[in-house]
């Protein structure tokens, strides 16, 4: 009996050996990858035997932060911060290369809708002003009040090049957003509380943004947003009045199916690049509204 015992005792060793060893290789990949973190990839660099050393994690967050400064969408565009092969793609928007990603930017100019309440200023403070710009040869406009209020800015643990983040953007309407569309909605001030949206920038390893994904709402109950749930743009026109399909596999495919010529005659925005715009490293299939 004893014998029998010591024989089962020496089986379930023998079995949980590599049961073992497959949770002792994750760690062990776990391991390797905060101790190497040149060894994950993923979509962030174009090529992947390049074993140059990875930015640090500060200087990435930094970077980060630097880009959503110069979106194009909350404020001014610096398109020296994005890569050639950048890639924009939203729940229901995307992929847009750089090109249709300017283009797009351009078309809603919703940071330049969104510049604060004008103040109106005496003759002292013109002249003020005027002597300002006149000594330094300089312009002066006024600055956005739209902001994103970014928060939470942390590493992904499987791709140091890659920074999740989340914002809850605020601002005044006060100027006509850009395309028919903005033609729509008069500016009168209204308030906009975004709500509470994960974002994420991939950068190459000489900082430059190769991947933004915006919009993904974390909260869609909140009660202080305006947005009844919906991020991006289709929030800003939720809180201007303006409901439009913005579900994934909603009637905005349809509509997307059918934008392209409409998208060409600058009616409306382009949702989805075309096929041949696409830069090669971006694999997933999905276009648009796709479910």
């Amino acid at each position: 009996m004893t014998m029998f015992v010591w024989r089962l005792i020496s089986l379930a060793a023998v079995v949980s050996i590599p049961f073992c060893q497959s949770f002792q290789g994750s760690k062990l990949i776990e391991s390797h990858s905060s101790n190497n973190r040149n060894s994950y990839y993923h979509y962030a660099v174009a090529d992947s035997s390049d074993n140059t050393e990875l930015p640090t994690e500060s200087s990435i967050i930094e970077a980060a932060k630097k880009v959503m400064q110069n979106t194009g969408y909350f404020n001014a565009y610096d398109p020296t911060l994005f890569a050639d092969d950048f890639i924009f793609r939203g729940p229901v928007i995307g992929p847009l290369c750089k090109k249709d990603y300017e283009e797009v930017l351009e078309y809603f100019s919703i940071y330049k809708a969104f510049p604060g309440e004008y103040k109106t200023l005496c003759a002292y403070d013109m002249l003020l002003l005027f002597l300002r710009v006149l000594i330094s040869y300089q312009s002066y406009e006024y600055s956005a009040d739209i902001n994103p209020n970014c928060f939470g800015y942390s590493i992904d643990p499987d791709n140091p090049l890659r920074v999740w983040y989340q914002l809850r953007a605020t601002g005044t309407y006060t100027q006509t957003l850009g395309g028919p569309i903005g033609q729509l909605l008069k500016p009168d001030n209204t308030k906009y509380r975004g709500s509470t949206e994960t974002w994420s920038l991939t950068f190459t390893k000489d900082l430059k943004a190769r991947l933004i994904t915006a919009g993904y709402v974390s909260d869609r109950f909140e009660e202080e947003a305006t947005t009844d749930g919906i991020g991006l743009s289709f929030g800003i026109l939720k809180t201007l009045g303006l409901s439009l399909p913005s579900g994934v596999g909603s009637a905005l495919r349809l509509i997307q199916a059918v934008n392209p010529p409409l998208a060409t005659l600058g009616v409306s925005p382009k949702a989805v690049s075309s096929e041949e715009d696409i830069p090669s490293w971006w694999k997933n299939t999905k276009r648009g509204a796709d479910p």
